[in-house]
């Protein structure tokens, strides 16, 4: 009988103390890794369509913006502490995932890209926009902006020293996976006297990003391996520790 009483109390107990609601209140903590601040500028302009080359063997003949969805998912995959986050540009700029550690946010909006591109390269605006979800955050790891496109752009003099300032003031890198077209021009050569660089905007663009005043890198991709080997080259650089709260 008294064991009976005493499972009674101990039921009693139990239940009164559920029903006063104990719990622990969320917490955040802070996290420190080795990786980046990373936020992907992603063309979806119309000649992301087309195929590197006419003529080639079939991999070759991958629609550019198939094959860089199936390389930068390669990179959002790895096991790294990095923040990431995607901005898409044709006419006007998308937030496609913002820049946190949903990994699988990013995925989605990779994924997405399958519906085609369509417009034109505006890539200015498109960095713009990344850059800004550098704003009012602190700097705690290697900031680096992955621009994949396959064109150019001629900026006004404004347009210019806008990205430039805000480059500087977010302390961010860039780097610029051009994926060249069969006509499309090759950054790697300088041009000639007597040509103007008006014709090339890619080439204006490349000039351009050079005066940046911040770590500028361009990887020249002609085919699938060489967009492959461009972001092995890319998730192997050195970055400060990075602090973030989870």
């Amino acid at each position: 009988t008294e064991c009976r009483v005493a499972g009674q109390h101990d039921w009693i107990l139990a239940l009164s103390l559920a029903l006063t609601g104990p719990y622990l209140k969320s917490q955040t903590i802070e996290k420190v890794g080795r990786g980046a601040h990373v936020m992907i500028v992603l063309d979806r302009s119309a000649s992301m369509n087309e195929p590197f080359v006419k003529k080639g063997d079939a991999q070759a003949r991958l629609p550019k913006m198939q094959v860089a969805r199936d390389v930068l998912k390669t990179l959002v995959e790895q096991d790294r502490d990095d923040l990431m986050g995607m901005v898409t540009f044709s006419t006007s700029p998308i937030l496609a995932a913002p820049l946190g550690t949903d990994r699988a946010f990013v995925q989605a909006a990779l994924d997405a890209t399958e519906a085609g591109g369509m417009g034109f390269t505006a890539v200015a605006r498109g960095l713009g926009m990344a850059l800004d979800y550098f704003a009012d955050q602190p700097v705690t790891g290697a900031r680096a902006i992955v621009l994949v496109s396959d064109g150019g752009a001629h900026l006004d003099g404004k347009t210019q020293d806008m990205l430039r300032a805000m480059a500087m003031r977010q302390q961010a890198s860039l780097y610029w996976i051009y994926l060249r077209s069969e006509n499309g021009v090759s950054l790697k050569q300088s041009l000639g006297e007597d040509e103007n660089i008006d014709a090339y905007p890619e080439y204006a663009l490349h000039e351009y990003f050079q005066t940046l005043n911040v770590p500028y890198h361009m990887y020249e991709a002609e085919n699938p391996q060489a967009v492959m080997a461009a972001v092995n080259d890319i998730s192997k650089l050195k970055n400060k520790p990075t602090r973030y709260q989870e």
